[in-house]
């Protein structure tokens, strides 16, 4: 009975330490009422995540964008199928039949 009664005093005087309480406070003010929280830093990281992902999807798309460029300005077949198939143009003595 002494050494649970010896045990429930010393928590009671570490829970009463002036230096114990401002620890404590010190670490819910870091952790959830700082602009810097644990909260705000996971949803950052998540939104870093994203963005990265998006980055490389993006940069890929203006490599292949970039390729499409260089054969339309170099090649003249493949400006005529672009412009028939995309933008319905025709020669000035045939017929355009569109079938859906």
């Amino acid at each position: 009975m002494g050494k649970e009664k010896s045990f429930y005093v010393q928590i009671i005087n570490l829970i009463r330490n002036k230096y114990t309480i401002t620890i404590f406070l010190f670490l819910i003010w870091m952790l959830f009422i700082d602009d810097y929280n644990l909260i705000n830093k996971k949803s950052t990281i998540k939104k870093i995540n994203y963005l990265q992902e998006r980055k490389k999807f993006l940069s890929n798309e203006i490599k292949k964008d970039s390729i499409k460029k260089i054969l339309l300005e170099n090649n003249a077949n493949e400006q005529e199928r672009i412009a028939r198939e995309k933008y319905l143009m025709k020669k000035d003595n045939e017929d355009l039949f569109i079938i859906r």
